[in-house]
């Protein structure tokens, strides 16, 4: 903060495989860079010490979580433990994706996943087509081309049978029984596979307090409660042009203008503009 160099500029871009953010320091206090000629890959801490360095010819890095960053070796791929550094489990796994709630999904074949915990234990068996990583103690779970979700225990909670199901947010999932895109029929389960909103609507979209839900019926949007009565009427384009990150207002479009609805369904015309004042 006072400009004082804390880590000699000595390495380069530190991006993980594939992605596309900038180098960072992760929750953990870490970060993963190269070095200049792109030949080594560095895990350092925020004081600049190096918690892990190897080859990068022999291991390319590409997921992290909870203190694991994942890896990729000759043989397949396992997971590094940045604090001890050390690695905690060997490269067995086809494929792997990061820890969350302290459990990571990896597949033993592209079609047979499953989950261990940061000591390499199953503790889920493989047995899924698809799976997730945890969120709010839940994750999707795909068998016989059909989604549903499971507890930590393994526990189906949901049976397989949505064509679609994304992560539980505020206990609550958005789940798909129709087909194509145009087709599509979305609603909205809870944690004990109950459906709070039926599987009627062609998108679902951001929530209010979980208590509001945006909603595209035959071509328009509008906005439906926790017992689908319609509050916002179906009346509304999504403006596309305006960046939707107020957590309590709705921006939308209808005709040629826009406007910001609340959760009581009030709305306000509004003028977008772009950077330059346009």
């Amino acid at each position: 903060k006072n400009g004082k160099i804390v880590i000699p500029c000595q390495y380069n871009d530190g991006r993980i495989e594939g992605a596309h953010e900038p180098p960072h320091f992760y929750p953990f206090g870490w970060a993963m860079l190269l070095n200049d000629d792109k030949t080594r890959y560095f895990v350092i801490d925020k004081e600049g010490t190096v918690l892990v360095d190897f080859e990068r010819g022999a291991m390319e890095l590409y997921t992290h979580g909870e203190g694991m960053v994942g890896y990729k070796g000759s043989s397949g791929s396992g997971f590094i433990n940045i604090m001890e550094q050390k690695i905690a489990i060997q490269a067995i796994y086809k494929y792997i994706h990061e820890f969350s709630e302290g459990l990571a999904s990896v597949y033993k074949e592209w079609d047979k996943g499953g989950y261990i915990n940061k000591d390499g234990k199953v503790v889920i068996p493989f047995v899924y087509q698809g799976l997730s990583p945890f969120h709010e103690g839940m994750a999707w779970v795909k068998q016989n081309d059909k989604y549903g979700a499971i507890d930590k225990t393994g526990k189906m909670i949901v049976p397989c049978q949505f064509n679609a199901i994304h992560y539980f947010k505020g206990g609550m999932a958005d789940v798909n029984v129709g087909g194509a895109t145009e087709h599509q029929k979305w609603g909205i389960i809870d944690k004990k596979g109950n459906m709070v909103i039926p599987c009627a609507y062609e998108y679902i979209g951001k929530r209010i307090f979980d208590k509001l839900f945006w909603v595209k019926k035959a071509g328009k949007y509008g906005a439906v409660d926790r017992n689908n009565n319609v509050v916002i009427p179906f009346v509304y384009e999504q403006t596309p042009n305006c960046p939707d990150t107020d957590d309590y207002l709705f921006y939308v479009q209808k005709g040629e203008e826009n406007y910001a609805i609340d959760m009581w369904g009030n709305s306000k015309r509004i003028r977008i503009i772009n950077k330059n004042g346009g």
